[in-house]
């Protein structure tokens, strides 16, 4: 097996994978937002916390910290809050799975410069730069929820942009010209023959 078939091989199992993680991702958003839409019409009452005498709390392994007596408190807007962020962060990831095994294809067919590629990775670039400030908008949100809920004192919420996904968009746009370029080499090549 030479390396062309190897590489023809493994994009054929990549792109099985990231369409499986492509519809993973939109039945759970559509769940998320079906269970979104059901918390809304259910009464506070059901979804109130039993008599809390303490709370600990940890993000990562950076902060922990524990609540005293809560009391009685409805996690309703907690819930909805969670099921909301995930309703629309997973459509985004759908978007950039849909576009991954369409770049997958084109490879597998022994055609990774195909115009449609340069445009895959244009989509999987904006929704990257997108993602870098929705996903923290979604964040804070929620970290606002829950501290209002649970009524946490003394503790103030930043929002940044992440930088991180804001770059890789960045970068995957560069590529995307890398790619179009790529793309009218091709094209020149084949003329020529």
């Amino acid at each position: 097996m030479n390396k062309q078939e190897k590489v023809k091989g493994l994009a054929g199992t990549l792109y099985i994978i990231f369409k499986v993680f492509f519809w993973a991702a939109i039945i759970f958003a559509a769940a998320f937002a079906l269970g979104a839409l059901v918390t809304v019409f259910l009464p506070s009452d059901l979804l109130k916390t039993a008599n809390i005498e303490a709370m600990r709390l940890s993000l990562g392994s950076t902060i922990s910290f524990s609540l005293g007596d809560l009391g009685v408190v409805s996690f309703k807007p907690v819930l909805l809050a969670i099921l909301i962020s995930c309703a629309v962060a997973l459509p985004l990831l759908a978007t950039i799975f849909w576009q991954l095994t369409g770049i997958l294809k084109a490879v597998k067919e022994d055609r990774p410069f195909a115009d449609e590629n340069a445009k895959r990775l244009i989509i999987i670039g904006i929704v990257s730069l997108n993602a870098s400030w929705v996903t923290k908008v979604l964040e804070t949100v929620t970290a606002s929820v829950i501290m209002k809920t649970f009524s946490i004192p003394n503790i103030t919420i930043g929002f940044t942009i992440d930088i991180t996904m804001l770059f890789m968009g960045l970068l995957v746009l560069i590529l995307a010209g890398v790619f179009k370029y790529g793309s009218y080499l091709q094209g020149e090549y084949d003329a020529t023959l």
